[in-house]
């Protein structure tokens, strides 16, 4: 899947080339609280925090604003809550 980011487009692939977990934020426009809130996670694990959208028009992500992804492509956790995605996070860093 292609995703265009604040650099420009990537692939699912390219993003998980350093072989690391991925939180990937799927929105074109990030409150601020939420952008504090990634800022933290990034912070606390070395990990890079992507925001993103889907590049192709007519495919979307729904349910979900926030995605980590796991080193092999699998999604580790789905969903809203940005301190539940911390949690989960941190279970790739014990």
């Amino acid at each position: 899947m292609r995703l265009r980011t604040d650099s420009g487009l990537v692939t699912v692939a390219e993003l998980l080339a350093a072989a690391e977990p991925v939180p990937l934020l799927v929105t074109s426009a990030q409150s601020a609280e939420q952008a504090a809130k990634a800022a933290a996670l990034a912070g606390r694990f070395r990990m890079r925090t992507v925001r993103a959208v889907p590049a192709e028009s007519g495919c979307s992500l729904p349910g979900s604003t926030a995605i980590l992804l796991r080193p092999d492509g699998y999604v580790a956790w789905a969903g809203d809550d940005m301190a539940e995605l911390a949690a989960v996070a941190g279970q790739w860093y014990r």
